[in-house]
């Protein structure tokens, strides 16, 4: 007797009956495809679902319509490939899963922890420098409420943001004043912009991508090498 093997059902006797597993979609007709595309339901029906109808009691509903619209346009670019289409993937609970792991998709965060084998410290690529587990509890303790971070509560009236740093950055290096800037790229620009005013300047810094760059700000004209890090 021979013997057959199909997909992941293993092998059977050629004389067994086909199994649901073994079944091939064939590829649709022109009217095929008319009559698929004709069972497709509408926004407003997937909308009811009970799980996509749970999405939208959290969701805003612009949103949610959108997913929705573009997963059933998803099903007609299918439809209309020609390819073969299994009826299970176009059973409206299919749809509906369909559109809640869309949903999920999108929500879901993109950042995640990596490992950092570069050999740098502080890789901007990586998200700099760890932060400790204390400056964590801090952060949560003002960021989830309102701060005085630019307001003087002695003096009632608007402050300085600076003034939280500054003055400790003063003390650990001896220098006379200190500001903290987004990255190294303005701290170029800020230290041009004090010592070389009216002039020019030429930076030289590394890049990894070793693009060049020009940048020019209040007067000051400098030509960087390598880019800023």
């Amino acid at each position: 007797m021979a013997i057959r093997t199909v997909g992941n059902c293993g092998a059977i006797p050629c004389c067994a009956p086909m199994t649901a597993c073994q079944k091939k979609a064939k590829p649709a007709s022109g009217a095929d495809q008319t009559a698929l595309l004709r069972q497709l339901p509408s926004v407003d029906e997937l909308l009811l679902r009970p799980r996509v109808a749970d999405l939208g009691r959290k969701l805003e509903r612009g949103f949610l319509v959108e997913m929705v619209r573009g997963v059933l346009a998803q099903l007609r670019r299918d439809i209309v490939s020609g390819e073969p289409q299994e009826e299970a993937n176009l059973a409206v609970e299919a749809m509906e899963l369909r559109i809640v792991r869309s949903v999920e998709q999108v929500l879901a965060p993109s950042l995640r922890g990596v490992i950092n084998a570069s050999g740098v410290i502080l890789h901007t690529n990586l998200g700099r420098a760890p932060l400790p587990a204390a400056i964590l509890g801090e952060l949560q303790q003002t960021a989830t409420q309102y701060s005085n971070l630019e307001y003087d509560v002695a003096a009632g009236a608007r402050g300085k943001r600076d003034v939280h740093t500054s003055r400790l950055i003063e003390q650990l290096t001896g220098a006379e004043a200190a500001i903290v800037v987004n990255n190294c790229a303005a701290a170029v620009l800020v230290t041009l912009a004090a010592l070389a005013r009216g002039g020019e300047g030429d930076c030289f810094a590394r890049r990894v991508d070793r693009n060049w760059r020009r940048f020019s700000h209040s007067g000051n004209h400098g030509a960087e090498w390598g880019g800023a890090s």
